[in-house]
């Protein structure tokens, strides 16, 4: 028979195993979104663009709904009825992760382009994406990325670099991605709306489980950071 201490050996490399997995597979998701947003190009030949896009809608509604649902305090309590608290992060982000690449797999094709920028335009709109990768590569640098892969929990709140001057400076980082680069095929651009649309409605409830989580430390840095996502703006 095993020892007690060869099974707990072997249960502290499978969550490790497991942790780390999870870290994987949301690193994999999001190369493969970036493969998914590049490729979107006008397609001919769609017979029902209504259709396409109440699909593309639903789709992201699916991720959507767990992205935001799971990540509430009251759900991670009933999560951790079922998951160690090492485990409770991990398998948010696995799920969401697949979820992600799923919507990505699914989104279905729209007709017709908005515009196709050229000269320095295209320059412009390319600069513009590498803006927003470059605040989302200091927001995610300053939050440690292995808290937001999953392989760690949060423990203290950073308010450094972006976070000076928005509050959800991610969120400013992927608009500018997502609404960027020269061309804006329809696909794109119902893209492009869906999601932002959903990190508009999603900021209160981030925000309210913030301040459960930090409470008065949050609510001086609410204060202090006035604006959500767009500075001077919002």
């Amino acid at each position: 028979m095993m020892r007690t201490h060869e099974i707990w050996t072997m249960k502290r490399l499978a969550t490790l195993l497991y942790t780390w997995l999870s870290g994987l597979i949301f690193i994999l998701s999001l190369l493969y979104f970036a493969y998914f947003f590049l490729t979107l190009n006008e397609q001919p030949g769609i017979d029902d663009p209504f259709v396409a896009f109440v699909i593309n809608f639903l789709l992201f509604g699916i991720f959507a709904t767990h992205h935001s649902c799971m990540a509430r305090t009251g759900a991670k309590r009933w999560l951790a009825r079922y998951l160690p608290s090492n485990l409770e992060r991990a398998t948010y982000v696995w799920v969401a992760s697949v979820l992600f690449a799923i919507t990505c797999l699914l989104w279905r094709d729209l007709p017709g382009t908005v515009y196709e920028a050229t000269g320095w335009l295209k320059a412009l709109a390319l600069g513009v994406q590498v803006t927003g990768l470059a605040i989302i590569a200091l927001a995610i640098s300053i939050l440690d990325p292995l808290e937001l892969a999953g392989l760690r929990q949060a423990t203290e709140l950073r308010i450094q670099g972006p976070y000076r001057w928005v509050r959800h400076p991610i969120y400013l980082g992927w608009i500018l991605i997502v609404f960027g680069g020269p061309t804006m095929p329809m696909a794109r651009l119902a893209f492009a709306i869906i999601s932002t649309t959903y990190l508009v409605l999603a900021i209160p409830w981030e925000e309210r489980s913030m301040s459960e989580s930090f409470g008065l430390t949050y609510q001086r840095y609410l204060e202090r950071v006035r604006w959500k996502i767009l500075p001077g703006l919002w």
